[in-house]
């Protein structure tokens, strides 16, 4: 229909942005249909063909590039993986919501590595680094190792900031030495623990001492005619 066709330049003076995208959202749904259709009922069927010839006639192995570097792959190997399904996707939106639900990630990213650190167990410093990379190709560039570097070595990253794994030498050594402390510790504690029994006992034989002071003077007070010699103890 005529609305699907486009707009005049006069109609968009008191119109919003959100009205005007949802105008031409609509005009591309038509469209949408007949892709997503073309790709279940046609797409679909041929690259299960293609999965079958590749099987079939393919007699050694190849060296392809696959994420950037180049590894063998031997059709010859998928002979009985047959059962595969083919996945149509749903679509991935504008490039403008993509960005921004990229920048929603990213933004997450950044916060739990400045909370948990580099070493945490939901985000890696690789994935950050790819979500950067997928907004530098959403914004028009397709190098994105222009701007960034395509990983990150997390091992020498280690090393730089000097936290190299120890090495069994090392990590025997740091036992002895936990033993030696342990040891260290424990006589120490038997020590005070002796000294803390010693005064204890001590004490108790000055108390003694006083105790038996205090009566042979009440005994004298009480008979002046006893003997004034006291005890010694042995």
């Amino acid at each position: 229909n005529r609305a699907s066709m486009g707009l005049d330049a006069d109609k968009l003076q008191s119109t919003t942005a959100i009205a005007v995208q949802a105008q031409m959202s609509a005009s591309q749904g038509k469209i949408e249909m007949i892709a997503r259709v073309f790709a279940e009922t046609g797409m679909r069927a041929l690259f299960k063909g293609l999965l079958h010839l590749a099987t079939k006639y393919e007699n050694r192995p190849k060296i392809i590039r696959l994420r950037g570097k180049f590894v063998p792959m031997d059709p010859r190997n998928w002979k009985t993986e047959y059962d595969v399904s083919v996945n149509v996707g749903l679509g991935t939106g504008q490039v403008q919501e993509r960005m921004q639900a990229l920048m929603m990630v990213l933004g997450k990213q950044e916060q739990l590595l400045q909370q948990l650190g580099l070493q945490n167990p939901v985000v890696s410093p690789n994935q950050y680094l790819n979500t950067l990379k997928q907004l530098v190709q959403l914004a028009g560039f397709k190098d994105s190792g222009q701007f960034f570097a395509s990983q990150i070595d997390m091992q020498a990253m280690a090393q730089q900031q000097g936290e190299k794994p120890p090495s069994p030498a090392e990590l025997e050594m740091a036992k002895v030495q936990a033993k030696v402390q342990a040891d260290q510790a424990k006589a120490a504690n038997d020590i005070k623990m002796a000294q803390a029994k010693l005064a204890a006992e001590i004490k108790l034989r000055e108390a003694e001492l006083a105790a038996e002071m205090a009566l042979k003077e009440r005994e004298l007070y009480m008979n002046p005619r006893a003997s004034t010699n006291i005890a010694r103890p042995s």
